[in-house]
């Protein structure tokens, strides 16, 4: 679809992905992104639970997040993230551009 799009002078800026941290395939969608010259993803939501305080929670997206950040400085990516209210979360943009 990249392609078709470059054919017809439209340009895929962003990709939105379900991706909250690193793994197998989180990386091959990543690598794909950047291969196909995207720059920006989106990254999926977290969602609060009842049964884990919030810090904890907080300290294991942040340790996530780092992974994604060192992935995305080797691709040349930047994570965006969104912040939507009652328990969900995602990261700001700053936090995880690789940069």
């Amino acid at each position: 679809m990249v392609e078709a799009l470059k054919k017809r002078g439209k340009e895929v800026t962003i990709v939105t992905t379900e991706i909250t941290k690193l793994d197998p395939l989180a990386e091959k969608v990543l690598r794909t992104t950047a291969r196909l010259g995207i720059k920006k993803y989106r990254l999926g939501f977290e969602k609060y639970t009842r049964d884990k305080p919030v810090p904890e929670t907080l300290r294991e997206v942040g340790a996530a997040l780092k992974d994604l950040a060192a992935l995305n400085r080797e691709l040349g990516l930047q994570g965006a993230g969104k912040i939507i209210p009652a328990r969900t979360m995602s990261a700001r943009p700053s936090g995880i551009s690789g940069r």
